[in-house]
This record gives structure tokens, C-alpha cells and sequence, in this order.
């Protein structure tokens, strides 16, 4: 699993809100050469979309992910949530293009866009299309295009970058470039402030970060423990 930030300016769902989230399917994208492999969608017509905005789906981890939210007017704010609850991504309101003309919704209407998200994890990821119909316009949508290619990208620089064997304690040789490089497992470190986490890890106390055996993540730091502590 990948390090994310959570949006705490921003208010989380409630659990009514996540109990009551619809979810979206995804289904083979209809035109593979715009680089999207998979769609998952919803919309309608009907008055008061605000009340069930609220929707979830399943992403994977590495995948890269564009977002629409579409109503006559322009949505509040659309926003993505982790499995909590938390708001991990919203819209930023500057690349949402001129509204697109939908002769078949009966007019001209606005979208909210989120564009290049990549999924830190695989599982449950919620999104709130946060609508905003007219009286007379009442046309919604929210689309989610997939783009899975990315993931088999990432997982080459992953295993390139690793070590390999099983060097002793303290003397751990970090491979790697300043974008992704590689700890041991079973040892305490200290993050270097220079560096940003690529990947997260189990987090430990002041600074302190403990690589699990279980799992396979990367970062760069300096190493605080002269023996194994697992």
C-alpha cells in the first residue's frame, strides 16, 4: 500500500453516508486507444441527485483514474474518500474545461474533474459527485475511467529498485534514485527529510518507521537498529 494524506480541512462521510453509497461496476471501456481500459458510471434524471450522491467502488492499487461529475450546474466539490471515510482527493476547479453541450440532456452542463488519481491501495474507495441540478435540468452523471496499464509500470521500478539477498544489520545497501529506493525488513529506521515516502510503511514514533517482513515497501533512511527487532 501506498503513503497517502487525507484532506482534513475537508469534512469525512458519515457512516450513514458510506452504509447507504451505491456501489459502481466497472465494465470493458468501449474505445481502448484512449487509454482507458475500464468504465464504471451512473446517471439519471430524477430531482434531489444530492441526496444519493454518494457512491463507491473498487480500485487497484497503481491504477490511474480520471473522474466526472456532470450536472446543469457546476458540482460543489467532487471528492474521493478511503475506506474510512477520509477525503484523500478533491477537485481543484482549474482544469474542468468549458461546459459540454448534451442535446440529448436538453442543454449546455458543467463538470467537476479529477484527473490522474492514482489508487494507493486495492479495495473500497468512496466518491461523492456532489451535483448540483436545476429546477428544470435535471440530467446527472458521474463517470470513473480505469487505466490499469499504469500498475505494470510501477511494479517494474519497484522490483528494479530493490536489494537483493539479505544484508546484515546496519549495513544495509539502499538501491535505487531519489524517486523510489529500498529498506530492509525487520529494522528500525529514521526517515531521511530530505526524502519523500514512495510507499508506505508501518509507522512508528517521532520520525521512527518499522518495515513489516509481511509486506514489500520502500523508502530511504537511516539505519537506527544494530540487530533485527522481528
Amino acid at each position: 500500500m501506498m503513503h497517502y494524506a487525507t484532506l482534513d480541512y475537508l469534512p469525512d462521510l458519515t457512516f450513514s453516508q458510506m452504509a447507504t453509497a451505491r456501489s459502481l461496476t466497472f465494465t470493458p471501456h468501449s474505445v481502448p486507444s484512449l487509454g482507458w481500459d475500464r468504465v464504471a458510471d451512473v446517471y439519471g434524471f430524477n430531482s434531489f441527485a444530492l441526496l444519493h450522491s454518494v457512491n463507491k467502488f473498487t480500485a487497484v492499487e497503481g491504477a490511474t483514474y480520471d473522474l466526472f461529475s456532470t450536472s446543469y450546474a457546476d458540482p460543489y466539490l467532487l471528492r474521493i474518500y478511503d475506506l474510512k471515510g477520509n477525503t484523500i482527493m478533491a477537485n481543484s476547479e482549474i482544469d474542468d474545461g468549458a461546459p459540454i453541450l448534451l442535446p440529448e440532456a436538453g442543454g449546455s452542463f458543467k463538470q467537476d474533474v479529477i484527473y490522474n488519481w492514482v489508487a494507493p491501495y486495492s479495495g473500497t474507495f468512496y466518491v461523492d459527485a456532489s451535483w448540483d441540478q436545476d429546477n428544470f435540468f435535471k440530467y446527472y452523471s458521474l463517470s470513473i475511467y480505469e487505466d490499469k496499464d499504469t500498475t505494470a509500470s510501477r511494479s517494474t521500478n519497484l522490483v528494479a529498485s530493490l536489494n537483493v539477498g539479505n544484508p546484515t544489520p546496519c549495513s544495509h545497501g539502499l538501491t535505487g534514485d531519489n524517486t523510489i529506493d529500498a529498506m530492509t525488513t525487520g529494522h528500525k529506521w529514521v526517515l531521511d527529510a530530505t526524502r519523500v515516502i514512495d510507499f508506505s510503511i508501518s509507522w512508528g514514533f517521532g520520525g521512527e518507521y518499522w518495515i513489516d517482513p509481511a509486506e514489500v515497501s520502500v523508502n530511504l533512511g537511516v539505519c537506527q537498529q544494530s540487530c533485527p527487532l522481528f
